[in-house]
């Protein structure tokens, strides 16, 4: 299956879903280490540190995601398709959090 069968939109909605299926992951994960790991055992220094390190590869991974390809067209001279799907994988963030607002609303 190649990328170029796929219109923008729907190229940039599956790098949105990836995204959102790698924070859910993470949530996940970190939510089922709560009561594994417990902030007093660990000194604050050390906490920030994992926080942090965890916030820096997770920019990267999702960077990753939501980048490489529009990189590479750009650098392939396709300049309008790389903007238009960073700009479409934004918009589709935008509708994962309107629907993660709206179902915080519906169920609060």
């Amino acid at each position: 299956m190649k990328l170029k069968q796929f219109s923008e939109s729907t190229l940039a909605f599956f790098q949105a879903t990836g995204v959102i299926a790698y924070i859910m992951l993470g949530t996940m994960i970190l939510y089922g280490l709560q009561g594994v790991i417990r902030p007093q055992t660990m000194g604050p220094v050390w906490g920030v540190m994992v926080m942090l390190t965890l916030f820096v590869t997770s920019a990267f991974i999702t960077g990753s995601m939501v980048l490489s390809y529009p990189v590479i067209l750009f650098l392939e001279g396709k300049k309008r398709a790389a903007v238009h799907i960073l700009l479409w994988s934004g918009a589709w963030f935008i509708v994962y959090s309107i629907i993660f607002l709206g179902v915080i609303i519906i169920f609060a």
